[in-house]
């Protein structure tokens, strides 16, 4: 499980009275504070960004490539968006909360593990998922499963931002909470079970 205020606390992304006044905005409510804004007004390229109709990859168990277009998040730092800087941008895709709560009610879980795990979600404590309460085009929430990476072509990054389908960046503080729980999922420490040679 997860818990911000230690990973903010340990992050190292605050400096001075930020802090504090991140905590005390997590702590609001309701449970999950927003994250998202409209899209950012000037800065057309944001880290985190959600951007409509994009092509997402994945290669499944088969070792076969499944394609679909999602709704995604842009995973990559804000100046390796930049164009002409990377060939390629990494993304996760965005899926409606109702969906993906529905294939957990149907999947091997009992009712009442279903019902702790989808709490644990909407809590923001699982890992691998990040849970949006109020997010654009997804009328009961959405989330975002960051197991799920992959790279698409910049220039269909460009395309998308051309024809207008970012529809949100994250707030100041929400893009602080998506740093933390990317870095929480993808660098938090191993357990002491493991050992390196």
């Amino acid at each position: 499980m997860m818990y911000l205020d230690e990973a903010a606390r340990h992050s190292g992304l605050f400096q001075g009275s930020s802090l504090q006044a991140f905590l005390d905005w997590l702590h609001q409510e309701p449970e999950t504070p927003p994250l998202l804004v409209d899209p950012h007004p000037d800065e057309e390229r944001l880290q985190g960004d959600l951007v409509d109709g994009m092509p997402f990859a994945i290669i499944d168990a088969g070792g076969a490539a499944r394609r679909a277009v999602f709704t995604v998040a842009v995973v990559n730092n804000t100046c390796d968006l930049q164009p002409g800087r990377s060939e390629f941008i990494t993304v996760v895709p965005v899926f409606e909360f109702s969906a993906f709560e529905g294939g957990i009610r149907r999947g091997r879980r009992n009712r009442a593990a279903a019902a702790d795990f989808l709490h644990s979600v909407k809590q923001n404590k699982v890992y691998e998922i990040l849970y949006l309460a109020d997010c654009p085009g997804f009328r009961e929430g959405a989330v975002i499963l960051l197991e799920r990476m992959s790279a698409v072509s910049s220039n269909l990054y460009s395309t998308a931002l051309s024809a207008g389908r970012r529809v949100a960046s994250f707030s100041q503080n929400g893009f602080y909470y998506f740093l933390i729980r990317l870095t929480k999922y993808f660098a938090r420490p191993e357990t002491e079970e493991v050992q390196r040679i």
